[in-house]
């Protein structure tokens, strides 16, 4: 592949992980703040959600704008652990491993996994 072949494979990868991230975002935002009372669970979702929004954004103005390479590999790493921490709980914790069925639960492994390996790539750029 050629270097400018890649290079616009990894924008393309960039922009596609930071509409991801944003909507992803700004759903959990509005999902959780539809309702009034918010327990300790929803408040760490919450939280979560404006850190995906935040990821979203900063991914998006990555692309139009010049950030410094030490900080936009510090917040990417920082986006990858929250990710990988995500597929932790959300599939392996709590009771989720193998479930509902084994197909399902490696098809929800493997598109987490192209996010975490996007998201690898992504921050390689920098580093």
């Amino acid at each position: 592949m050629s270097r400018s072949s890649s290079v616009s494979s990894i924008f393309f990868i960039q922009l596609a992980l930071g509409v991801y991230f944003a909507v992803l975002g700004v759903e959990g935002i509005a999902y959780k703040t539809a309702t009034l009372h918010l327990t300790n669970s929803q408040v760490l979702n919450l939280v979560i959600a404006v850190v995906y929004l935040v990821a979203g954004v900063f991914l998006i103005i990555g692309l139009l704008a010049p950030i410094d390479r030490n900080l936009y590999f510090i917040l990417n790493i920082i986006v990858f652990i929250v990710w990988a921490i995500y597929i932790v709980l959300s599939l392996f914790i709590n009771d989720n491993f193998l479930k509902p069925t084994l197909l399902s639960w490696l098809g929800q492994v493997s598109w987490r996994s192209v996010i975490l390996a996007s998201l690898w790539l992504v921050g390689r750029k920098a580093g």
